[in-house]
């Protein structure tokens, strides 16, 4: 049986990107895109800037602590969306089984487009190049035979890189990262995984899940290695009712709340935190 070949692919910070692309004088420059100074969060932070400690989704008054000589830029979400479907055009010539999870960011089913194109990393690769060329963005992208470990092979290979991990040798290439590389896993949860000695992907799934549950109140990780790859439970306690699943489109976010068959303790609430989804093979509609 053929393995299932997926891509992520993921621009470099994108709206940076975009405008260092568009005004030559902010190349090579710490930029941030985002609205006051004082109010709001940083929507991009160029990596010139990323040195200093500023990150996406970080408060501006933040950001222009760590980095005042920054250059702050407003977002311009016209030229980010044409740069997006430019992109997407792109990625739709090597096959239609194309899941956005973003504007600048997408999941890719290349399994059968191996025939036509080449290997995984043959295409991720050319992908790459004509992105570069043809909307002069650099990009980046991980290569698996789930999603979960193609998103974090991604971020791994960033900037303007690619990694493939091959089938059967996910288990090694998550063992020794850092927890902070898992979906959904932030500042506070790594500080209550820190006190119980689980620093790396590896030592959750050793951990017995019972005795993560007991350790860890509100959010409970569940985790183990299955068939060579990792299979985590992501179960947060939630707050409220998670809606009924649904199959996502296209072209459409695969964030909405499902209910995790694997999870009888309450319903996964983490959108996209959830392995069990990553494992799944893809599934698309045509709407």
């Amino acid at each position: 049986m053929t393995p299932t070949a997926i891509i992520h692919l993921d621009m470099d910070a994108f709206y940076a990107s975009v405008e260092q692309r568009d005004f030559p004088d902010l190349r090579g420059k710490p930029v941030i895109v985002g609205g006051h100074p004082r109010r709001g969060v940083v929507l991009a932070a160029s990596y010139e800037v990323r040195p200093f400690g500023v990150r996406s989704a970080m408060p501006m008054a933040v950001a222009m602590r760590k980095a005042p000589a920054a250059i702050v830029v407003p977002p311009r979400m016209a030229a980010y969306e044409e740069a997006s479907e430019a992109v997407f055009a792109i990625l739709s010539t090597v096959t239609p089984l194309i899941e956005p999870l973003s504007l600048d960011e997408a999941f890719l089913d290349v399994t059968a487009s191996r025939k036509l194109f080449g290997g995984p990393a043959k295409i991720a690769a050319e992908l790459r190049a004509r992105i570069a060329a043809e909307v002069g963005l650099p990009s980046s992208a991980g290569i698996a035979s789930v999603k979960f470990v193609a998103k974090i092979a991604s971020d791994v290979a960033k900037p303007n890189g690619q990694l493939e991990v091959a089938p059967g040798e996910a288990r090694a290439f998550l063992a020794s990262l850092p927890v902070t590389r898992l979906w959904g896993v932030g500042p506070k949860t790594e500080a209550v995984l820190a006190k119980l000695g689980l620093r790396t992907i590896g030592q959750i799934a050793a951990a017995d899940p019972d005795w993560l549950n007991r350790h860890l109140s509100g959010d409970a990780i569940c985790g183990n290695f299955r068939a060579g790859s990792i299979r985590a439970r992501w179960c947060p306690i939630a707050k409220r009712r998670a809606s009924a699943p649904r199959t996502p489109s296209m072209r459409t976010s695969p964030g909405p709340r499902h209910s995790c068959p694997t999870c009888t303790r309450r319903p996964c609430a983490w959108p996209g935190a959830c392995a069990w989804l990553a494992e799944r093979p893809p599934s698309y509609s045509s709407s």
